[in-house]
């Protein structure tokens, strides 16, 4: 069974963050200089070595970093159970660039960087990720919007933006087709494997139909057209190539691009 882990040596995070406040350093572009790299690396190192020492699985739950993904290869190539997965939004966004312009709703931890997507797009190339993920945390607009970064609170929503985001970004890359398969496999197949479902990620006899359909037309992204979502988000006016027309579940329509069925869920134990 993974132990999943935050990457940050709290520490130095409260020694760094006690100082930036002190000196007046409260803007939202502080944000990632106060949780400085060597936090999240020193934390990933030690957790790898705690699951070398009691042979476990420790799994890293978000990385922002190219280097930290480059510790967990090195722990796994010695045999340990090492794994570690990429948020979506450390591939799309850049703190130099962004940061000023959303503020405290980019704000997640570890902190968006400077300077490491193109970086981090070569990790999934390689197949250093295990799976992306959103993080998803929707809180309300109200706690993303105080004066100080240090009092916004850390997370942002992405489950709704994550497959249409994702697959935009990865058409630029690799293509449409191309897109389609580093989606199916990091958004799909990968965190099923890893979770040990042995009925869901794949298109293939035998496997629950859970379908996600893209339509092959451009949308702007607005979070307030979801009634039952925290009604903003980071991806706001962001322009999507593909738009989702509808999803199945267990080979059951759940939604058309407008409406919202009654899918009965159930509860998936591990297969291994």
């Amino acid at each position: 069974m993974p132990l999943g882990l935050h990457n940050e040596d709290q520490e130095l995070v409260a020694s760094t963050t006690k100082r930036f406040i002190a000196e007046g350093r409260t803007t939202p572009l502080d944000h990632s200089a106060s949780r400085p790299p060597v936090a999240e690396l020193t934390a990933t190192a030690n957790f790898l070595q705690l699951a070398a020492a009691t042979s476990a699985h420790a799994h890293i739950v978000h990385i922002s970093i190219v280097d930290g993904f480059g510790i967990v290869a090195a722990y796994r190539a010695r045999g340990v159970h090492a794994t570690a997965e990429m948020c979506v939004h450390y591939l799309l966004f850049d703190a130099d660039a962004d940061m000023a312009r959303l503020g405290g709703m980019l704000k997640v931890n570890p902190p968006i960087r400077s300077g490491e997507m193109e970086k981090l797009w070569e990790v999934l190339e390689r197949g250093d990720a295990t799976f992306i993920s959103s993080d998803h945390s929707a809180w309300p607009l109200e706690r993303k919007q105080t004066a100080s970064i240090f009092d916004v609170a850390a997370g942002m929503p992405g489950l709704e933006a994550m497959v249409p985001a994702f697959f935009t970004a990865a058409a630029k890359r690799y293509g449409v087709e191309g897109a389609a398969r580093i989606s199916a496999d990091y958004l799909s197949d990968r965190p099923a494997r890893f979770f040990s479902l042995s009925t869901k990620g794949r298109l293939e006899a035998g496997y629950d139909a859970d379908v996600v359909v893209l339509a092959p037309q451009a949308m702007t992204y607005d979070a307030k057209r979801n009634p039952r979502g925290p009604g903003w988000s980071a991806y706001d006016g962001q322009s999507f190539s593909v738009t989702p027309a509808a999803t199945f579940v267990r080979g059951q329509q759940a939604w058309d691009g407008k409406s919202v069925a009654t899918v009965s869920g159930h509860y998936v134990p591990r297969t291994a």
